[in-house]
């Protein structure tokens, strides 16, 4: 008869938290980066084709861009008038995926802080506890 494995059975990676802690940072660092790819060319994207000349930057920004995070007018300091701000567009798009990026990064990090966390419960768990130091006795 064949010996039975130490780890009762389990499959190798399920015997190491810290490679499935490893494996699950890696998984969310390559979904964040496809993701901040997609904020870039949703952003920048969204501002090409015909436009209407009569229309000012920020009429045209809030036209194309439903979803947004930074305001048109924060950007433009309030320029209504058509041809105003030139560089507007430029400006904005900017502002809009440093925005956005940040948003990825505030989540990344607290996703990740969670799989630290959940992995360090789970391994002091494990840990036996160890008698208090006692001092003077």
């Amino acid at each position: 008869m064949r010996a039975r494995p130490l780890n009762g059975g389990m499959p190798w990676w399920y015997a190491r938290p810290s490679f499935l802690l490893l494996f699950r940072g890696f998984l969310l660092t390559i979904a964040a980066l496809a993701a901040a790819g997609w904020v870039f060319i949703s952003v920048t994207s969204g501002m090409t084709g015909l436009r209407d000349y009569n229309a000012n930057t920020v009429q045209l920004i809030r036209e194309r861009n439903h979803i947004f995070l930074v305001q048109p007018e924060w950007i433009s300091g309030g320029a209504k008038a058509v041809g105003a701000d030139f560089d507007l567009e430029w400006r904005w798009e900017m502002a809009e995926i440093r925005a956005r990026w940040l948003v990825l990064f505030i989540l990344w990090v607290a996703i990740v802080s969670y799989f630290i966390w959940r992995y360090s419960k789970q391994n002091s768990a494990q840990r036996p506890v160890s008698e208090p130091l006692r001092i003077g006795h």
